[in-house]
């Protein structure tokens, strides 16, 4: 199914109920990788998440999602200060997230991107309210970090969620 363009803001048809249902099915992957972390304490990934405060996200500026809270996993791997995964083994990572803005109007689309060493890689689908991202990203160097940003049409800033589990970020090598 091709994705609209964030700049169309067009009537809300059939897909959006489809994205949706992507976002949906993205929360049992999310919440097996957070019970592996828990079988598999020592393993190379990690599931993070945003408490507290929403982060604020300008208009229509592509802007890196802070999760400030890892759950589970290996807390080293993922930096809250900067919002960046660094895995240490060399291989394919499964990254998954999803982020609310549950104040934004529903005529307003809301997309979430996965970056590379700071280089676009995956782009999700445009949805209303909340917005998934789910990837395979090849990590071929130590150095190799992973960071999700947002982006939004409403025309002004807006706040992302804090309820777990309506944005988070997982990443989990492949084995």
């Amino acid at each position: 199914m091709p994705t609209k363009p964030l700049s169309n803001l067009g009537n809300i048809g059939p897909e959006e109920n489809l994205l949706i249902e992507f976002r949906d099915s993205l929360q049992p992957l999310l919440d097996r990788l957070y019970d592996l972390s828990h079988e598999e304490p020592n393993s190379n990934h990690v599931v993070a998440t945003r408490t507290g405060t929403g982060q604020s996200m300008p208009i229509t500026v592509a802007t890196k999602v802070l999760f400030n809270i890892v759950e589970s996993g290996d807390a080293t791997l993922f930096d809250t200060t900067v919002g960046r995964f660094t895995p240490e083994i060399l291989g394919t990572y499964q990254i998954l997230s999803t982020v609310d803005l549950p104040n934004i109007p529903s005529s307003s689309r809301v997309c979430l991107v996965i970056y590379k060493n700071g280089v676009e890689v995956w782009k999700g689908a445009e949805s209303l309210i909340s917005a998934s991202v789910a990837g395979l990203i090849e990590i071929t160097s130590a150095t190799d970090f992973v960071e999700i940003f947002l982006k939004h049409t409403d025309g002004s800033a807006q706040d992302t969620g804090v309820e777990r589990s309506r944005i988070k970020f997982a990443g989990y090598k492949i084995p």
